[in-house]
């Protein structure tokens, strides 16, 4: 599946065409599920404790394996 993935807890992308995820844990899920995106939007705060920064540090170590 080709996919662009938004991730962000509060606002949704001008086109239609993202896979839209609110919460990084969302977001791990979206990539286990579908594999990885084409194009990635990242919002830095996703709510309460949680960044893209969770994402993004699962996602560099599934890479790195």
């Amino acid at each position: 599946m080709t996919y662009k993935l938004f991730i962000d807890d509060e606002r949704d992308p001008v086109t239609t065409d993202w896979v839209v995820v609110r919460s990084s844990k969302s977001a791990i899920e979206c990539v286990q599920r579908y594999g990885m995106p084409n194009e990635i939007s990242f919002d830095h705060d996703l709510g309460g404790d949680d960044t893209s920064r969770i994402f993004v540090n699962w996602l560099a170590d599934m890479l790195s394996h």
